[in-house]
């Protein structure tokens, strides 16, 4: 339940924008908007869902610790974006349809 709580204070829109950039955030947003986006599981403090565009992606949110007293957000998509590693509009998409 912890965690699930420090996931929601780390996705607030101005993060999720300097995460993705205005572009992949707007994006993001829609996706959401037009239904794109779930269903949404959660699981061991991990937040997850299936976002549908022009394939089906599989998107996963977390807090992680890497040092002590350290909290930030981890992610992962298997969009092309997601596999070099950066946040794209698929992430933006689960924040919006997910609250704890």
């Amino acid at each position: 339940m912890r965690q699930l709580m420090e996931l929601k204070e780390l996705i607030t829109r101005q993060n999720l924008i300097n995460l993705a950039g205005s572009l992949s955030f707007s994006r993001g947003e829609e996706y959401f908007e037009i239904g794109l986006v779930g269903p949404i599981n959660e699981k061991n403090g991990m937040v997850s869902a299936k976002i549908h565009g022009s394939r089906i992606y599989e998107t996963h949110l977390k807090v992680v610790r890497p040092r002590q007293g350290e909290v930030r957000l981890d992610y992962s998509c298997t969009c092309p974006v997601g596999h070099d590693g950066d946040f794209c509009k698929h992430c933006v998409a689960l924040p919006a349809m997910w609250t704890p």
